[in-house]
C-alpha cells in the first residue's frame, strides 16, 4: 500500500499538505482538505482529474448529487493511479465556487522505501514505522503553521533595532518608544545610545535598522528623513557677568573658559562648525563625554558652554544655570537615518512617522 503528500491550494502563500493513503477515496480526500482549511462539509464537491474545471472527462461529485455522475465516493486514489507531479481540481460550492488546485508532491513509500500502512481485511492501519512517520509529519505540520503566522504577522512580533545620540536617547526616545510599544505590543525594540558617527557605522554594518542623529548624514549610503528641530544655548553661572544680557555673541563667549563635549560628538560638531564660521579658534578648557559634567562645572563657575536646550532645560528651571541665547541662532535638523537598500517593513515606516508627528508638535 502507497500513501500520498497532495498539496492543496486555494491561491498564493494559501496551501496546506494533506497525507492520504492511497486506498482512500476521492471523498476522503475531500473531506481532509475541508478540515484542514477549517471549511464546514455542507455544500457539494467535484473533483476534475483532467485539471479543467466542469470538465465531462474523470470528473468525481458528491453521491448525493442524483444525476448519474460518477460519485467520488466511489474510486480510491489506487484506482487513478496517481503519481508524482499529477495535477487535479477539487471544486467545493457551486455557488461561491471555491476552488483549490491539488498537485501529488510524493509518493511516500516509494521515496523513503518503505511500508507506512497495511491492509488487512477492509481495516487499514499504519505501520510500526508509519504511526512514526504521522509523530514528526504532526510536528512539521505544526511548525509550518507556526512558521506561517509568525510570518504573516512579522511586523507586529518581529525586532526592531533603533540607534540614537545621547542627547535623543536620554530626552526624545524613551517617549517615542513607549507610544511605539502602545501600537505593537508584542514587537520587541533594541536600543544602543552612542555618539552620531558610531550610529552611521551601525546603520551602514545592519547592526540597527534605524538611527537618530542630530547631524546630516556623513555616507552617501544613508537616507535622511528631518523629524524635528533644536537649538544650541550657551549657559553661564548665575554670578557671571553675563547672565543678565538674555542674548550674547560668541565672540563674547570666547572671552571665558570653554568648556565642550568631546571631538567626534554631535554638539562638538555643530559648535566646531559654528566657531569656524566666525574665525575663532578656542583652545577648550574641559572636554567630557558627559553633559551633566559640564553643566555641573558651569555651575561651580569653571567656564561656559554650549548645548542643545533639550540637555540644560532642567538645570534652568531649578535656576542652577542661566541661559543665554546665541546672537545668530545656532540651529540644527534632527534626522532619522536608514541605509538606502533596507527594507522598510511597515512597523518602521510606523516609527519614522512617529518620529515626525512627535517632532511637530
Amino acid at each position: 500500500m502507497k500513501s500520498y503528500v497532495i498539496s492543496a491550494s486555494l491561491g498564493a502563500g494559501c496551501y496546506r499538505h494533506i497525507r492520504i493513503g492511497d486506498q482512500e477515496t476521492l471523498d476522503r480526500l475531500h473531506e481532509l482538505i475541508l478540515d484542514a482549511f477549517d471549511f464546514d462539509d455542507d455544500h457539494a464537491h467535484a473533483f476534475f482529474m483532467d485539471d479543467r474545471y466542469w470538465s465531462d472527462a474523470r470528473a468525481y461529485f458528491s453521491d448525493y448529487l442524483d444525476d448519474g455522475e460518477k460519485y467520488s465516493s466511489d474510486v480510491t486514489l489506487r484506482q487513478l493511479r496517481l503519481k508524482k507531479g499529477d495535477k487535479f481540481k477539487f471544486l467545493f460550492d457551486f455557488g461561491d465556487e471555491w476552488r483549490f488546485q491539488c498537485r501529488v508532491l510524493r509518493e511516500l513509500e516509494d521515496y523513503y522505501g518503505v511500508t507506512l500502512f497495511e491492509r488487512v481485511g477492509r481495516r487499514i492501519s499504519p505501520t510500526e514505522c508509519g504511526r512514526e512517520f504521522y509523530g514528526y509529519a504532526v510536528h512539521v505540520v505544526s511548525l509550518m503553521d507556526e512558521l506561517e503566522t509568525r510570518m504573516r504577522n512579522w511586523d507586529a512580533i518581529g525586532t526592531v533595532r533603533i540607534g540614537a545620540t545621547v542627547t535623543i536617547g536620554t530626552y526624545l526616545l524613551p517617549e517615542l518608544v513607549r507610544r511605539y510599544q502602545a501600537e505593537f505590543p508584542a514587537l520587541h525594540v533594541d536600543v544602543q545610545v552612542c555618539r552620531a558617527s558610531q550610529v552611521e557605522q551601525l546603520v551602514l554594518d545592519n547592526r540597527i535598522d534605524l538611527g537618530l542623529i542630530e547631524t546630516q548624514p556623513e555616507h552617501e549610503e544613508l537616507v535622511a528623513v528631518p523629524f524635528s528641530r533644536d537649538e544650541l544655548q550657551a549657559i553661564v553661572p548665575p554670578d557671571s557677568p553675563l547672565a543678565g544680557r538674555g542674548k550674547v555673541t560668541i565672540q563674547e563667549l570666547a572671552e571665558f573658559p570653554f568648556l565642550m563635549r568631546e571631538p567626534g560628538s554631535a554638539g562638538r560638531k555643530a559648535l566646531d562648525g559654528y566657531l569656524a564660521l566666525h574665525r575663532l579658534s578656542v583652545q577648550p578648557a574641559w572636554e567630557s563625554v558627559s553633559t551633566q559634567a559640564l553643566i555641573k562645572a558651569v555651575v561651580e563657575g569653571l567656564g561656559v558652554a554650549v548645548l542643545p536646550k533639550l540637555l540644560i532645560q532642567q538645570d534652568v528651571a531649578s535656576g542652577n544655570v542661566v541661559p543665554l541665547t546665541l546672537l545668530e541662532p545656532l540651529r540644527r535638523t534632527l534626522n532619522i537615518v536608514y541605509h538606502k537598500r533596507k527594507y522598510l517593513s511597515e512597523s518602521m515606516q510606523r516609527f519614522i512617522a512617529l518620529c515626525r508627528e512627535t517632532g511637530e508638535q
